[in-house]
């Protein structure tokens, strides 16, 4: 089935989706809310979440290896599934 997340269908060149669970190099693990448009720069950022905590980052910067794929939530009919 298409995988219907957003972030996945219709964005191109995104190496994270919204749902992903993604681990920083430095040992952090989060989970991708989706991407947003940063009001002052108009730049493309990841919007990202560590418990209460919601961060965002530049797409350069979090897709230059210092964020890795850990999973990848299974979607069904535009529901995630749990395993």
């Amino acid at each position: 089935k298409r995988d219907m997340r957003p972030g996945v269908a219709g964005m191109s060149n995104q190496k994270f989706a919204a749902g992903d669970i993604v681990r920083h190099t430095k040992g952090g693990r989060y989970r991708v809310i989706g991407k947003a448009v940063d009001a002052v720069t108009l730049e493309e950022v990841y919007v990202y979440r560590d418990g209460s905590k919601i961060w965002v980052r530049q797409v350069s910067e979090f897709e230059d290896g210092r964020f890795t794929l850990a999973f990848r939530p299974r979607v069904e009919d535009g529901e995630e599934v749990e395993e």
